[in-house]
């Protein structure tokens, strides 16, 4: 898989709504993309939703967008967990503290071209999105751990109305065999995820 060079600039901040399973307001998610030095991209991703918040910080690298480091932090009126996951190439190293201040600690096989999970929405805006791309990815989520192989295609172009405008937009569908998620990619340069 190639992906192109990252569409995003250092600094840029994106706030979305989060519905529910019936399309009622839930919350936000808010995504952060940092440069923090020639190698490497820093996504943060914050989600207050249903009296739950959850931050994820993914460190990965410039170009491949490979992750080195992701910590998730959840936070909900019965305390706080967080894994913290070190990426090393073929391996994935865990450190899980739960909500009663346990640590354990896992080691995971995985394919050295996974990406990080919580990665994916920003990542999909670097691939050359166009009418019937398809591709496949492998797909690691460390809270789990799960890895998925994800067949990301494009099922069509729309005119999306959203608050912040009304965009040309891929309809990109992403399809692991248990669950499907779509997203709509703005056609233009810098792609935003706008739906």
């Amino acid at each position: 898989m190639i992906f192109g060079a990252a569409p995003w600039s250092d600094g840029e901040a994106s706030v979305y709504r989060v519905t529910d399973v019936n399309g009622a307001y839930a919350g936000t998610a808010r995504y952060d993309l940092t440069r923090l030095d020639e190698a490497t991209w820093n996504l943060r991703r914050e989600t207050s939703a249903q009296g739950t918040q959850e931050i994820v910080v993914v460190d990965m690298s410039v170009g491949e967008y490979r992750p080195s480091l992701a910590t998730m932090v959840r936070i909900d009126s019965r305390g706080t967990e967080q894994v913290r996951t070190t990426y090393s190439g073929s391996e994935a190293n865990l450190e899980l503290t739960s909500k009663q201040n346990i640590t354990t600690y896992q080691r995971v096989s995985i394919p050295s071209d996974a990406r990080d999970q919580r990665s994916l929405v920003m990542l999909v805006r670097a691939l050359p999105l166009a009418a019937d791309y398809a591709t496949r990815l492998n797909s690691f989520l460390p809270i789990v751990p799960v890895l998925d192989r994800v067949t990301l295609s494009v099922r069509g172009q729309e005119e999306v109305q959203v608050p912040a405008g009304t965009f040309e937009a891929w309809k990109v569908r992403l399809d692991t065999g248990d669950s499907e998620t779509l997203l709509w990619v703005g056609v233009d340069a810098p792609h935003p995820v706008v739906k």
